[in-house]
């Protein structure tokens, strides 16, 4: 009797877990009716794509290529766990951009993921990128002033001089992504709370070495495609425990930090040093004692984190590429270095460039705004989801549905841009392409909106600054041997720059 009812017992549990099984698997094939009338891209396709580390511009042709004519570029995909809308045409971006109270960030995939997850462990939910309604409108008004007060001009050309030195150092071929890396970790170090990680003297520092690991780690490829695995990889590999510590680490740091600038914003000692040298911490806890608004220390350190991500891998992978653009365009490199020249001087020396320099590089900007189109550092913007029923430019997105905004899919898009993997800066030009399309959302690689990246000023002011200073002092092309003489070799599954890449500079003077 005992052994009878044991084996149904576990005839019915396999036979549950069969079921559970064939359901799991069916899910991932099977459209709801409520978005049949989109075109459909397969799990299996884009997993398969990713996993392989296919790079977005490439994901763009060879699998959503064809879903992308069809419906004004709409398409669904289940992925990375739900059926989702992916859009990638100007227009019906610019509709769900409008009307961002109609589509709030999800938490779903956090969710998914887990309070252990290292990622989410680091960035929470609470920041400003991720959080919605009354929090996210608190949050982003102590931070537009501070934001708005604080681009560091000087700072960034202070530290190209030491880059150039480590160029000198390095024989004058260097490892672009390793070398933009290390200098745009000591910049938001610097910029966020007057912390210098010291990368560019050692890149082996505790600190450099620490946050290191963590964007690595919780950027897996596999975790993107299976997000559940993490709950398993954190009890088998010493590497996923590695990084659980690292995270803790620069966690308590960045906590500490928070409190200590809480304390001195309140002392009157404080109050004697000029906005123009303040670290944005700072800016930002003054901007809360003056009730422009509040954010706790939780909050703040979630802030740290998040603008850590966002404001270092980015330009250090978009100052790769386009130098990448410029070895591969000669006539466009020394025409950007003659208009440097122009502003700068043609001395023998090294000049950093003020703010009112920056705003002379009317060129330079063409080829900034190019480069973003074409290797721009997101490849789509975080999950929305939809309040109630909306119609983007003809496209149904029924309520309580997952919308992602490619951003890569259509700046590569033949059907919003001609001959999209030209580089051509000429397409920013007034009276150029980008002027006269009249989509203004066509190009969006810090997204639009009132959730536009409030970090674009101080990216796009590094750029100018390390790119004038470079055109300035040296000429660059690839090593003999480089892989990337006749094409850029993508080796990652996003839109980071290579590691392989390298350049040789030569000095003007």
């Amino acid at each position: 009797m005992g052994t009878s009812y044991k084996r149904k017992a576990a005839y019915v549990t396999i036979g549950a877990a069969v079921v559970l099984l064939f359901r799991s698997i069916y899910g991932f094939y099977y459209v709801p009716k409520s978005l049949r009338h989109l075109p459909c891209v397969g799990y299996r396709e884009l997993a398969y794509s990713i996993m392989k580390r296919e790079d977005a511009a490439t994901r763009a042709r060879s699998v959503l290529g064809q879903a992308i004519k069809e419906k004004n570029g709409a398409f669904v995909a289940k992925f990375p766990m739900e059926w989702t809308v992916f859009l990638t045409s100007p227009r019906t971006i610019q509709a769900v951009l409008l009307k961002s109270d109609k589509f709030p960030k999800t938490y779903d995939m956090f969710h998914a993921l887990g309070e252990s997850s290292p990622f989410v462990k680091f960035l929470g939910i609470k920041n400003v990128g991720f959080s919605n309604g009354d929090d996210w409108k608190r949050q982003r008004k102590v931070m537009n002033p501070a934001f708005q007060r604080s681009v560091p001009v000087e700072m960034f050309g202070k530290l190209m001089q030491k880059g150039i030195l480590a160029i000198e150092k390095q024989g004058y071929e260097v490892r672009a992504l390793d070398f933009f890396e290390r200098i745009t970790l000591d910049s938001i170090g610097i910029f966020l709370f007057s912390f210098d990680f010291g990368s560019l003297d050692n890149p082996n520092s505790v600190w450099s070495l620490t946050y290191d690991t963590i964007r690595r780690g919780i950027k897996n490829p596999a975790l993107t495609v299976f997000p559940q695995l993490d709950c398993l990889l954190k009890y088998v590999t010493p590497g996923r425990r590695h990084l659980d510590q690292c995270v803790t680490k620069l966690n308590n740091l960045l906590m500490e930090v928070a409190k200590e600038k809480r304390r001195q914003v309140q002392s009157p000692s404080d109050k004697l040093i000029p906005d123009s040298e303040k670290d944005l911490l700072t800016l930002i806890l003054e901007a809360e004692l003056r009730g422009d608004g509040s954010a706790s220390d939780e909050e703040l350190r979630g802030n740290l984190a998040l603008f850590f991500l966002a404001g270092h891998e980015t330009t250090a992978s978009a100052m790769c590429f386009c130098l990448y653009n410029l070895a591969m365009n000669k006539d466009i490199q020394e025409k950007a270095r003659k208009e440097v020249l122009e502003v700068l001087g043609d001395e023998p020396v090294d000049v950093r460039p003020d703010i009112q320099d920056l705003k002379q590089f009317r060129y330079m900007d063409m080829i900034l705004h190019e480069n973003l189109r074409r290797f721009g550092p997101a490849a789509m913007l975080l999950p929305r989801k939809s309040e109630e029923d909306f119609v983007a430019d003809g496209i149904l997105i029924p309520k309580n549905t997952p919308v992602v905004i490619d951003l890569n899919t259509m700046h590569h898009n033949p059907q919003v841009w001609k001959d999209p993997e030209i580089f051509d800066p000429e397409r920013f030009a007034p009276g150029g392409e980008y002027e006269a399309n009249g989509e203004k959302m066509a190009w969006l690689p810090f997204s639009s909106g009132s959730r536009v990246c409030i970090g674009k000023s101080f990216s796009m002011a590094e750029q100018r600054v390390f790119l004038s200073m470079l055109l300035k002092k040296y000429e660059w092309d690839f090593p003999d041997d480089s892989i990337h003489r006749d094409g850029i070799k993508m080796e990652n599954f996003e839109n980071n720059a290579p590691e392989s890449l390298s350049f040789r500079f030569h000095p003007r003077y």
